[in-house]
């Protein structure tokens, strides 16, 4: 993922930066670098893994839309004629 190796990169730019101006990153810091890195791809991970638990419990209610369509069109053409008009019906009054 871009999002890990931008931490790293950041890691590695923090780690520089400190040697740079003479200073050295305590290992306490380098611990704590490395613990906040290491939560924050299980974190990454664990978002990943329920998006993908979403998306494909989307995709099978989709699917199970459509064969409903595919099987009663005129049930479909019906229920959407009738939101519709309840929806213009709302509209038309929240006007006056």
């Amino acid at each position: 993922m871009d999002i890990k190796r931008e931490l790293e990169d950041l890691k590695h730019n923090i780690t520089g930066a400190f040697s740079k101006s003479g200073e050295v990153l305590s290992d306490k810091s380098k611990i704590l670098l490395d613990n906040t890195i290491e939560t924050f791809n299980e974190r990454v991970e664990q978002i990943t893994e329920r998006v993908e638990k979403i998306t494909d419990a989307v995709k099978e209610k989709s699917q199970n839309i459509d064969d409903n369509v595919r099987d009663n069109p005129w049930k479909a053409a019906g229920a959407a004629l009738a939101l519709g008009l309840l929806a213009g019906f709302l509209i038309s009054r929240s006007k006056d």
